[in-house]
């Protein structure tokens, strides 16, 4: 948790669909040990490595999957309120 957020939201994930793998930072270090916030400092914070975490891509239209799921909760919303 960064600033006692406990969520994100998410948006843009279209421009992700034409990458092979996508990295994600899981981990902040600072001269060797895991840190859990900014430093305070930019002398600090240029020291800062990033720990990353390589997941696959869906090397795929993501705006047609986004047209599909919206078909698909639009009529299974038609269908809860019939």
């Amino acid at each position: 948790m960064l600033n006692d957020y406990s969520s994100i939201n998410l948006t843009k994930l279209d421009v992700l669909d034409h990458l092979d793998e996508i990295k994600i930072g899981v981990e902040y270090r600072l001269n060797g040990k895991k840190i859990d916030y900014i430093p305070a400092t930019l002398d600090e914070f240029e020291k800062v490595e990033v720990v990353y975490e390589t997941l696959p891509g869906y090397l795929m239209i993501f705006s047609l999957i986004l047209v599909n799921f919206l078909k698909i909760f639009i009529d299974g919303k038609k269908m809860f309120l019939r």
